[in-house]
């Protein structure tokens, strides 16, 4: 995947300037530390999947809202972009047996590599 780790600061940070928010009131909306928030904006570093849930509900935003908003599905492989459009349209339950389904074969792939 060809996007950037600071572009995910980034766009948080876009989106916060689009609607007024500054980081401390981010932090409060998400339930995060401030310092936590300014370091990621300041260092451009990706926040992990369950800050980033937080902080876009925060900004009001799902996940996949944030995603499909953005131009990051733009920067994507072909097949990436296939399987990121594809787990967009399933429903949370669904999501999950992708995610497990994925991990399953990520570990097998692991198992081989280590033969």
């Amino acid at each position: 995947m060809d996007v950037k780790k600071s572009e995910i600061a980034e766009e948080i940070s876009r989106l916060c300037e689009e609607r007024n928010i500054t980081s401390y009131e981010l932090a409060k909306r998400s339930g995060l530390q401030e310092s936590s928030v300014r370091n990621m904006f300041q260092k451009g570093t990706t926040p992990t999947y369950r800050t980033l849930l937080k902080m876009c509900e925060g900004l009001g935003l799902t996940i996949p809202q944030f995603f499909d908003r953005s131009s990051f599905l733009e920067k994507l492989p072909t097949e990436e972009k296939e399987l990121m459009s594809i787990y967009l349209k399933l429903d949370q339950k669904d999501r999950g047996h992708l995610v497990a389904y994925a991990r399953k074969l990520i570990a097998q792939n692991e198992k081989e590599t280590t033969l």
